[in-house]
Protein backbone atom coordinates (compact mmCIF):
# COMPACT_ATOMS: atom_id res chain seq x y z
CA UNK A 1 0.00 0.00 0.00
CA UNK A 2 1.32 3.43 -0.88
CA UNK A 3 0.54 6.77 1.07
CA UNK A 4 0.91 10.37 -0.34
CA UNK A 5 0.50 13.70 1.42
CA UNK A 6 -0.32 17.06 0.32
CA UNK A 7 -1.90 20.12 0.52
CA UNK A 8 -3.47 22.48 0.98
CA UNK A 9 -7.06 21.85 0.26
CA UNK A 10 -9.30 24.56 1.82
CA UNK A 11 -7.25 25.37 4.60
CA UNK A 12 -7.07 20.90 4.92
CA UNK A 13 -3.92 18.73 4.05
CA UNK A 14 -4.92 15.68 2.54
CA UNK A 15 -3.62 11.81 2.79
CA UNK A 16 -4.13 9.49 0.39
CA UNK A 17 -3.63 5.93 1.01
CA UNK A 18 -4.05 3.45 -2.30
CA UNK A 19 -4.17 0.02 -3.94
CA UNK A 20 -4.02 -2.69 -1.58
CA UNK A 21 -3.60 -5.87 -2.95
CA UNK A 22 -7.10 -6.78 -1.95
CA UNK A 23 -9.12 -3.79 -3.18
CA UNK A 24 -8.22 -1.65 -6.21
CA UNK A 25 -9.29 1.07 -4.21
CA UNK A 26 -7.95 5.02 -3.06
CA UNK A 27 -9.21 6.02 -0.02
CA UNK A 28 -8.57 9.87 0.69
CA UNK A 29 -8.35 11.58 4.10
CA UNK A 30 -8.93 14.96 5.17
CA UNK A 31 -6.53 16.38 8.19
CA UNK A 32 -6.57 19.69 9.98
CA UNK A 33 -3.22 19.15 10.67
CA UNK A 34 0.24 16.99 9.55
CA UNK A 35 0.04 15.90 13.45
CA UNK A 36 -3.16 13.80 12.84
CA UNK A 37 -1.44 11.38 10.48
CA UNK A 38 -0.47 9.04 12.83
CA UNK A 39 -3.65 8.75 14.39
CA UNK A 40 -5.37 8.60 10.96
CA UNK A 41 -3.16 5.67 9.35
CA UNK A 42 -3.82 3.56 12.57
CA UNK A 43 -7.60 4.03 12.45
CA UNK A 44 -7.44 2.99 8.80
CA UNK A 45 -5.01 0.22 9.15
CA UNK A 46 -7.82 -1.59 11.77
CA UNK A 47 -10.38 -0.49 9.51
CA UNK A 48 -8.90 -1.95 6.11
CA UNK A 49 -7.70 -4.87 7.78
CA UNK A 50 -11.40 -5.88 9.52
CA UNK A 51 -13.24 -5.18 6.29
CA UNK A 52 -11.34 -7.01 3.91
CA UNK A 53 -10.13 -10.03 6.03
CA UNK A 54 -6.52 -9.78 5.15
CA UNK A 55 -3.54 -7.79 6.52
CA UNK A 56 -1.11 -5.03 5.31
CA UNK A 57 2.42 -6.30 5.10
CA UNK A 58 3.70 -3.01 3.97
CA UNK A 59 3.46 0.79 3.31
CA UNK A 60 5.44 2.97 1.04
CA UNK A 61 5.41 6.57 1.35
CA UNK A 62 8.31 9.48 0.87
CA UNK A 63 10.37 10.55 4.07
CA UNK A 64 8.56 13.33 5.31
CA UNK A 65 8.03 13.69 9.38
CA UNK A 66 4.50 13.11 9.46
CA UNK A 67 5.24 9.71 8.40
CA UNK A 68 8.78 8.65 9.66
CA UNK A 69 7.98 9.46 13.12
CA UNK A 70 8.12 7.49 16.72
CA UNK A 71 4.23 6.75 16.74
CA UNK A 72 3.78 5.37 13.43
CA UNK A 73 6.85 2.99 13.51
CA UNK A 74 5.79 2.18 17.10
CA UNK A 75 2.39 1.50 15.42
CA UNK A 76 4.06 -0.66 12.68
CA UNK A 77 6.32 -2.35 14.59
CA UNK A 78 3.31 -3.56 16.96
CA UNK A 79 0.76 -4.95 13.94
CA UNK A 80 4.15 -6.04 11.94
CA UNK A 81 3.53 -3.77 9.27
CA UNK A 82 7.09 -3.27 7.38
CA UNK A 83 7.39 0.57 6.31
CA UNK A 84 9.18 1.46 3.29
CA UNK A 85 10.43 4.96 2.42
CA UNK A 86 11.38 6.25 -1.25
CA UNK A 87 14.65 7.03 -2.51
CA UNK A 88 15.36 10.50 -1.74
CA UNK A 89 14.99 13.11 -4.79
CA UNK A 90 13.31 9.87 -6.60
CA UNK A 91 10.04 10.63 -7.94
CA UNK A 92 8.40 7.48 -8.35
CA UNK A 93 9.66 3.95 -6.46
CA UNK A 94 7.94 1.54 -7.31
CA UNK A 95 5.68 -0.42 -9.90
CA UNK A 96 2.38 0.50 -7.82
CA UNK A 97 3.16 4.05 -8.31
CA UNK A 98 4.37 4.47 -11.82
CA UNK A 99 1.12 2.54 -13.09
CA UNK A 100 -1.28 5.07 -11.12
CA UNK A 101 1.25 7.96 -12.69
CA UNK A 102 1.29 8.70 -8.94
CA UNK A 103 4.78 10.95 -7.66
CA UNK A 104 5.83 10.41 -4.06
CA UNK A 105 7.87 13.50 -3.72
CA UNK A 106 5.33 16.26 -4.16
CA UNK A 107 7.94 18.39 -4.95
CA UNK A 108 8.19 16.69 -8.12
CA UNK A 109 4.55 17.08 -8.88
CA UNK A 110 4.69 20.94 -8.34
CA UNK A 111 7.33 21.53 -11.48
CA UNK A 112 5.80 19.42 -14.09
CA UNK A 113 4.09 22.64 -14.82
CA UNK A 114 7.32 24.67 -14.91
CA UNK A 115 9.34 23.70 -18.08
CA UNK A 116 8.82 24.79 -21.53
CA UNK A 117 7.06 22.63 -24.47
CA UNK A 118 9.87 21.15 -26.32
CA UNK A 119 9.45 19.47 -30.06
CA UNK A 120 9.24 16.16 -29.93
CA UNK A 121 11.05 14.10 -32.64
CA UNK A 122 8.26 12.78 -34.40
CA UNK A 123 7.08 16.41 -34.63
CA UNK A 124 10.41 17.65 -36.26
CA UNK A 125 10.15 14.43 -39.11
CA UNK A 126 6.43 15.39 -39.72
CA UNK A 127 7.90 18.93 -40.38
CA UNK A 128 10.73 17.71 -42.61
CA UNK A 129 8.79 15.28 -44.25
CA UNK A 130 5.83 18.18 -44.88
CA UNK A 131 8.35 20.57 -46.45
CA UNK A 132 10.11 18.16 -48.42
CA UNK A 133 6.06 17.25 -50.18
CA UNK A 134 6.02 21.15 -50.91
CA UNK A 135 9.17 21.78 -52.04
CA UNK A 136 9.45 23.82 -49.11
CA UNK A 137 13.43 25.41 -48.08
CA UNK A 138 13.69 25.10 -44.19
CA UNK A 139 15.95 27.39 -42.60
CA UNK A 140 17.39 27.82 -38.58
CA UNK A 141 17.89 30.39 -36.09
CA UNK A 142 18.75 30.13 -32.73
CA UNK A 143 18.25 32.69 -30.07
CA UNK A 144 20.98 33.78 -27.95
CA UNK A 145 20.36 33.74 -24.12
CA UNK A 146 16.97 32.43 -24.40
CA UNK A 147 16.17 31.95 -21.00
CA UNK A 148 16.77 35.54 -20.21
CA UNK A 149 14.43 36.36 -22.03
CA UNK A 150 11.17 35.43 -20.63
CA UNK A 151 9.68 37.09 -17.90
CA UNK A 152 8.44 35.48 -14.33
CA UNK A 153 5.14 36.15 -13.45
CA UNK A 154 5.13 35.21 -10.14
CA UNK A 155 6.98 36.26 -6.87
CA UNK A 156 11.00 34.66 -6.68
CA UNK A 157 13.66 35.57 -4.82
CA UNK A 158 17.32 34.51 -5.30
CA UNK A 159 20.40 34.92 -2.56
CA UNK A 160 23.17 37.23 -3.71
CA UNK A 161 25.75 35.96 -5.68
CA UNK A 162 29.04 34.93 -3.95
CA UNK A 163 31.06 37.65 -4.51
CA UNK A 164 28.78 40.45 -5.28
CA UNK A 165 27.02 40.68 -1.84
CA UNK A 166 25.94 43.83 -0.77
CA UNK A 167 28.02 44.78 2.48
CA UNK A 168 25.33 46.92 3.60
CA UNK A 169 23.07 44.26 3.25
CA UNK A 170 24.71 40.81 3.18
CA UNK A 171 21.33 39.15 4.41
CA UNK A 172 19.31 40.75 1.82
CA UNK A 173 17.60 38.79 -1.46
CA UNK A 174 16.92 39.83 -4.87
CA UNK A 175 13.36 39.61 -6.11
CA UNK A 176 13.49 38.52 -9.81
CA UNK A 177 11.58 40.37 -12.61
CA UNK A 178 13.23 37.99 -15.46
CA UNK A 179 14.28 34.91 -15.85
CA UNK A 180 17.55 33.57 -15.26
CA UNK A 181 19.55 30.43 -16.10
CA UNK A 182 19.04 27.92 -13.70
CA UNK A 183 16.20 29.08 -12.21
CA UNK A 184 13.24 26.32 -12.92
CA UNK A 185 10.59 28.28 -14.51
CA UNK A 186 12.86 29.88 -16.61
CA UNK A 187 12.00 27.64 -19.57
CA UNK A 188 8.19 28.07 -19.53
CA UNK A 189 8.96 31.66 -19.18
CA UNK A 190 11.10 31.47 -22.17
CA UNK A 191 8.47 29.36 -24.10
CA UNK A 192 4.94 31.41 -23.17
CA UNK A 193 7.07 34.92 -24.54
CA UNK A 194 7.84 33.32 -27.76
CA UNK A 195 4.54 32.24 -27.69
CA UNK A 196 2.87 35.34 -27.12
CA UNK A 197 4.83 37.24 -29.31
CA UNK A 198 4.41 34.97 -32.25
CA UNK A 199 0.50 34.99 -31.83
CA UNK A 200 0.70 38.80 -31.40
CA UNK A 201 2.05 38.99 -35.17
CA UNK A 202 -0.58 36.34 -36.45
CA UNK A 203 0.24 33.53 -36.11
CA UNK A 204 -1.33 30.43 -35.41
CA UNK A 205 -0.31 27.90 -32.50
CA UNK A 206 -0.68 24.16 -33.46
CA UNK A 207 -3.91 22.57 -31.80
CA UNK A 208 -1.90 19.00 -31.04
CA UNK A 209 1.90 20.35 -31.21
CA UNK A 210 2.00 23.65 -29.66
CA UNK A 211 5.34 24.14 -30.60
CA UNK A 212 4.13 24.45 -34.03
CA UNK A 213 3.34 27.96 -35.48
CA UNK A 214 2.25 28.80 -38.89
CA UNK A 215 0.95 31.37 -40.69
CA UNK A 216 -1.07 31.51 -44.01
CA UNK A 217 -0.54 34.27 -46.30
CA UNK A 218 -3.02 34.01 -49.64
CA UNK A 219 -2.06 30.55 -51.14
CA UNK A 220 1.66 30.88 -49.51
CA UNK A 221 2.01 29.07 -45.74
CA UNK A 222 4.50 29.20 -43.37
CA UNK A 223 5.27 27.31 -40.77
CA UNK A 224 8.16 27.07 -37.61
CA UNK A 225 9.16 24.77 -34.76
CA UNK A 226 10.33 25.22 -31.74
CA UNK A 227 12.70 23.63 -29.94
CA UNK A 228 13.72 25.56 -26.71
CA UNK A 229 16.66 28.05 -28.28
CA UNK A 230 16.94 26.62 -31.94
CA UNK A 231 13.77 27.61 -34.43
CA UNK A 232 13.57 25.71 -37.73
CA UNK A 233 11.44 27.43 -40.32
CA UNK A 234 10.25 27.61 -44.23
CA UNK A 235 8.03 28.70 -46.33
CA UNK A 236 6.08 28.27 -49.90
CA UNK A 237 7.24 32.15 -50.67
CA UNK A 238 10.61 33.02 -49.64
CA UNK A 239 9.72 36.28 -48.94
CA UNK A 240 7.92 35.41 -45.44
CA UNK A 241 11.28 33.63 -44.45
CA UNK A 242 13.11 36.84 -44.65
CA UNK A 243 9.91 38.90 -43.26
CA UNK A 244 10.29 36.09 -40.57
CA UNK A 245 13.96 36.48 -39.72
CA UNK A 246 13.70 40.61 -39.68
CA UNK A 247 10.56 40.61 -37.32
CA UNK A 248 12.68 37.86 -34.90
CA UNK A 249 15.82 39.90 -35.12
CA UNK A 250 13.44 43.56 -34.06
CA UNK A 251 12.94 41.48 -30.88
CA UNK A 252 15.23 38.62 -29.62
CA UNK A 253 19.14 38.58 -29.86
CA UNK A 254 19.79 35.10 -32.24
CA UNK A 255 21.97 34.28 -35.28
CA UNK A 256 20.68 33.31 -38.46
CA UNK A 257 22.53 29.60 -38.89
CA UNK A 258 21.06 29.50 -42.61
CA UNK A 259 19.50 26.34 -44.48
CA UNK A 260 18.92 23.48 -42.12
CA UNK A 261 22.00 20.73 -42.42
CA UNK A 262 22.02 19.72 -39.12
CA UNK A 263 19.38 19.61 -36.05
CA UNK A 264 19.18 17.45 -32.76
CA UNK A 265 21.91 15.20 -33.94
CA UNK A 266 20.42 14.65 -37.31
CA UNK A 267 22.02 15.37 -40.24
CA UNK A 268 19.81 16.92 -43.15
CA UNK A 269 20.60 16.67 -46.85
CA UNK A 270 18.25 17.68 -49.74
CA UNK A 271 17.86 14.99 -52.86
CA UNK A 272 15.99 14.94 -55.61
CA UNK A 273 14.30 11.87 -54.66
CA UNK A 274 13.08 13.62 -51.40
CA UNK A 275 15.10 14.80 -47.99
CA UNK A 276 17.85 12.14 -46.28
CA UNK A 277 18.03 12.37 -42.59
CA UNK A 278 20.59 10.18 -40.78
CA UNK A 279 22.94 10.08 -37.88
CA UNK A 280 26.40 9.57 -39.15
CA UNK A 281 27.82 11.66 -36.77
CA UNK A 282 25.95 10.41 -33.44
CA UNK A 283 26.54 7.16 -34.81
CA UNK A 284 31.00 7.49 -34.82
CA UNK A 285 30.51 9.08 -31.33
CA UNK A 286 28.77 5.74 -30.37
CA UNK A 287 30.98 3.36 -31.53
CA UNK A 288 34.08 5.39 -30.23
CA UNK A 289 32.44 5.73 -26.83
CA UNK A 290 31.53 2.06 -26.43
CA UNK A 291 34.97 0.67 -28.30
CA UNK A 292 33.51 -0.36 -31.32
CA UNK A 293 34.79 1.56 -34.03
CA UNK A 294 37.07 -0.44 -35.33
CA UNK A 295 34.22 -3.14 -35.77
CA UNK A 296 33.17 -4.73 -38.76
CA UNK A 297 29.84 -3.29 -40.58
CA UNK A 298 27.11 -6.96 -40.84
CA UNK A 299 24.13 -6.99 -42.61
CA UNK A 300 21.00 -7.54 -40.44
CA UNK A 301 20.77 -6.19 -36.64
CA UNK A 302 19.80 -9.64 -35.35
CA UNK A 303 19.62 -12.55 -36.79
CA UNK A 304 16.60 -14.42 -37.77
CA UNK A 305 16.97 -17.71 -35.86
CA UNK A 306 17.66 -15.65 -32.25
CA UNK A 307 15.50 -15.86 -29.62
CA UNK A 308 16.19 -13.74 -26.58
CA UNK A 309 15.14 -14.90 -23.49
CA UNK A 310 16.07 -14.01 -19.67
CA UNK A 311 19.02 -16.58 -19.66
CA UNK A 312 19.04 -17.35 -15.77
CA UNK A 313 22.40 -19.28 -15.59
CA UNK A 314 24.05 -16.54 -17.95
CA UNK A 315 27.13 -14.47 -17.11
CA UNK A 316 26.24 -11.19 -15.79
CA UNK A 317 27.26 -7.93 -17.50
CA UNK A 318 27.77 -4.00 -16.28
CA UNK A 319 24.27 -3.24 -16.22
CA UNK A 320 24.91 0.40 -16.61
CA UNK A 321 27.13 -0.21 -19.82
CA UNK A 322 23.69 -2.05 -21.01
CA UNK A 323 21.22 0.69 -20.09
CA UNK A 324 23.45 3.46 -21.51
CA UNK A 325 23.81 1.13 -25.06
CA UNK A 326 20.09 1.23 -25.00
CA UNK A 327 19.60 4.62 -24.52
CA UNK A 328 21.71 5.36 -27.14
CA UNK A 329 20.61 2.90 -29.51
CA UNK A 330 16.82 4.41 -28.83
CA UNK A 331 17.79 7.84 -29.79
CA UNK A 332 19.57 6.00 -32.68
CA UNK A 333 16.29 4.61 -34.07
CA UNK A 334 14.76 8.22 -34.52
CA UNK A 335 16.90 7.91 -38.16
CA UNK A 336 16.69 3.80 -38.53
CA UNK A 337 13.46 2.88 -37.34
CA UNK A 338 14.98 -0.78 -39.02
CA UNK A 339 16.85 -1.50 -35.57
CA UNK A 340 13.81 -1.01 -33.64
CA UNK A 341 12.58 -4.36 -32.72
CA UNK A 342 15.86 -5.39 -32.06
CA UNK A 343 16.86 -2.91 -29.87
CA UNK A 344 13.24 -2.79 -28.22
CA UNK A 345 13.56 -6.94 -27.73
CA UNK A 346 17.11 -6.30 -26.11
CA UNK A 347 15.63 -3.48 -23.90
CA UNK A 348 13.84 -5.70 -22.05
CA UNK A 349 16.22 -7.14 -20.24
CA UNK A 350 18.35 -3.63 -18.61
CA UNK A 351 16.70 -4.73 -14.90
CA UNK A 352 19.27 -7.93 -15.63
CA UNK A 353 21.15 -8.10 -18.25
CA UNK A 354 23.25 -11.53 -18.94
CA UNK A 355 26.39 -11.52 -21.50
CA UNK A 356 23.92 -13.08 -24.39
CA UNK A 357 21.92 -9.71 -24.37
CA UNK A 358 25.29 -7.77 -24.17
CA UNK A 359 26.48 -9.68 -27.29
CA UNK A 360 23.05 -9.41 -29.33
CA UNK A 361 23.53 -5.29 -28.49
CA UNK A 362 26.64 -5.46 -29.81
CA UNK A 363 25.36 -7.14 -33.27
CA UNK A 364 23.11 -4.05 -33.36
CA UNK A 365 25.86 -1.34 -33.42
Amino acid sequence: MFTSLSGNVEDYDKITFGETPSARYTWVYFLEDKTEVAHVFSKFANRDQNEFNTSIVKIRSDNGREFDNTNIEEYCDEVGIKHEFSATYTPQQNGVVERKNRTLIPLARSMLDEYGTIARLEAVRCLLAYATHHDMKLYQMDVKSAFLNGYINELVYVEQPPGFEDPNNPNHVYRLSKALYGLKQAPRAWYERLRDFLIEKGFKIGRVDTTLFTKKMDDDLFVCQVYVDDIIFGSTNEDLCREFGEIMAKEFELSMIGELTFFLGFQIKPLKEGTFIYQEKYTRDLLKRFKMDDCKPIETPMATNTKLDADESGIKVDQTLYESMIGSLLYLCASRPDIMFSVFSCARFQADPKESHLTAVKRIL
